[in-house]
């Protein structure tokens, strides 16, 4: 990955992390999907850790998130404090990449939720971790809209739209190259 592509990377996560939801229950739900998930390495995640203890919910204790029963905004609030726990985006060799790495039966509950939000993954075993999986950029688009991604997921979509329309100029010119050839030894 280029250095370009770990700002991008870097600074999409410190948007998603300077979001401040309004309601207390997406607070919640954000701490939810911070607790108990590890490590949070990073000065915008710590500054997030801050900011939802400051208005009363420590992020170390764990809450009780119940998917079934809360609206669709506070089930985003928790994807992203999630993602921004467990998830890592990778824009290497001109593919997105985005995965969260849980343990498994974390990674099969991740699994079901994001498939009730219209986000069907792929879900393997790695170094006896579960690992939740989107390959395609379109989907890593959808997941980082939903979750509140703004100027920086702009960023990553011109991108993409950049490289497709490279690689479809290159294949229309390499069988116009390659009609030529043909036509010159005909």
């Amino acid at each position: 990955m280029t250095q370009a592509e770990r700002d991008l990377v870097a600074a999409l996560r410190a948007e998603l992390a300077a979001i401040a939801p309004t309601r207390s229950c997406d607070r919640r739900a954000e701490a939810a999907g911070l607790a108990g998930r590890g490590p949070r390495t990073g000065t915008a995640l710590a500054r997030l850790a801050i900011r939802l203890e400051e208005r009363g919910r420590s992020v170390a204790d764990p809450v009780a998130f119940d998917w079934a029963r809360v609206p669709d905004h506070c089930r985003w609030a928790w994807l992203r404090g999630t993602f921004l726990s467990r998830g890592s985006l990778s824009l290497a060799s001109g593919r997105t990449h985005l995965e969260f790495v849980l343990d498994a039966p974390a990674a099969r509950v991740l699994a079901e939720r994001l498939a009730d939000v219209g986000l069907p993954t792929t879900v393997r075993i790695r170094r006896d971790r579960g690992v939740v999986t989107w390959k395609s950029g379109e989907r890593v688009g959808t997941f980082l809209r939903g979750v509140g991604g703004g100027s920086a997921l702009l960023e990553l979509e011109v991108r993409q739209v950049a490289r497709s329309m490279r690689g479809d100029l290159n294949r229309i010119l390499n069988a116009e190259s390659a009609n030529l050839a043909r036509a010159v030894s005909a």
